[in-house]
């Protein structure tokens, strides 16, 4: 169902990297269109600082984000024919941007600080990460 909304999350409220953003969303096989300012389709239409972008779907295009002054992140647009929904609409999307973005960004820290790291995901979709200093 068609639905246009503007959600955030506690988890991505502030502070929030583009760069570990875009790797995050990388692995989702999503890209980061900042070239794209406004987000439309039927059901609504809304600016925003970039687009998401399904590899798998690019041609559709009504889902973006916001980022806000404390450089958070909220989520816009309707996910509806973006193939991105999975289950849980928008809030279950941005629930798994989260998780990928912590999972990137927490990397992206021990590896500053010459740890090493590998990660796995379980059958029910968590990931696992072990971590060791040599």
């Amino acid at each position: 169902m068609s639905v246009w909304k503007k959600i955030e999350s506690k988890v991505m409220d502030k502070n929030v990297s583009r760069s570990i953003l875009a790797k995050a969303l990388e692995k989702m096989n999503i890209t980061l269109d900042d070239s794209v300012k406004t987000i439309s389709n039927a059901y609504g239409s809304d600016t925003c600082d970039a687009a998401l972008i399904n590899k798998a779907n690019p041609s559709r295009v009504s889902l973006g984000v916001k980022f806000n002054a404390q450089g958070g992140v909220e989520l816009v647009g309707d996910i509806w024919g973006t193939g991105l929904g999975n289950d849980g609409g928008q809030e279950g999307l941005l629930d798994r941007i989260a998780h990928h973005y912590q999972v990137e960004n927490i990397t992206e820290q021990l590896s500053m600080s010459n740890w090493c790291i590998e990660s796995t995901v379980d059958k029910n979709g968590k990931t696992i990460m072990e971590v060791v200093q040599y």
